[in-house]
């Protein structure tokens, strides 16, 4: 292992990762037991790679901007930051859309109504996001570079096949401060989030059209069921 590499693994749960300092507020399995509301216990440009792995929607957005921030502070000119947390434009796609039962066995709310309040509120949800969100509070915290990446996906090979969790459209994005660029500009690639935006949309339109269409056979049944009886 690289000795100057110092990699944080923020908000860990269960999800210890070797070669890691793996941080959290109450896990056992966590190297250092840390409030991630508070400073991050590190010097300033000390750390080379940061994870955060579903943690900054269980938090207030005031307070993950201060953890933007910090993770700005304590990563080195080169270092980098990579997000994933749950995506708000699919929520939505789904609520307009009439599709409850697209995360499966792992979520299945009775009703769109139920969908929405529980994926902003259960399981300890404060704040969920979007590309647009997540874009300008990045810039906000300091960040210059923005890329959003596929999951599990990564041109840094330490950033490579760290999700955990099965994907449902998470937004994946990696953050860093690019010393290179002239104060005052910064760079966005939303390749990945255009693709993933447009492939939701086409499937959701094919989820309306066969809802229709049983929509349709079940009127067509029902005339002739009608027919059949005079």
């Amino acid at each position: 292992m690289n000795s100057n590499l110092l990699k944080l693994n923020l908000a860990c749960g269960t999800n210890y990762l070797s070669g890691w300092v793996n941080v959290d507020i109450d896990s056992e399995v966590a190297d250092l037991q840390h409030d991630l509301t508070k400073p991050l216990p590190y010097s300033d440009n000390s750390v080379s790679h940061i994870y955060a792995e579903h943690f900054i929607e269980h938090i207030e957005q005031k307070d993950a901007l201060n953890f933007l921030r910090e993770c700005r502070r304590v990563l080195k000119h080169d270092g980098i930051l990579r997000l994933s947390t749950p995506s708000l434009y699919y929520l939505l796609v789904n609520y307009f859309e009439f599709n409850i039962s697209s995360w499966g066995d792992l979520w299945m709310p009775p009703t769109r109504a139920h969908m929405i309040n529980e994926g902003m509120r259960s399981w300890g949800h404060k704040f969920l996001y979007d590309a647009d969100e997540i874009q300008r509070l990045s810039f906000e915290a300091g960040f210059n570079t923005i890329c959003f990446q596929k999951w599990g996906e990564s041109n840094h090979k330490y950033l490579q096949g760290l999700e955990t969790r099965e994907f449902k459209e998470e937004l994946i994005v990696e953050l860093t401060s690019n010393s290179a660029l002239p104060e005052g500009e910064v760079s966005v690639d939303r390749t990945v989030v255009i693709e993933r935006e447009e492939q939701i949309y086409q499937s959701m339109q094919l989820v309306k059209e066969n809802l229709y269409l049983k929509k349709e056979v079940g009127a067509m049944a029902s005339q002739l069921e009608t027919l059949n009886k005079k």
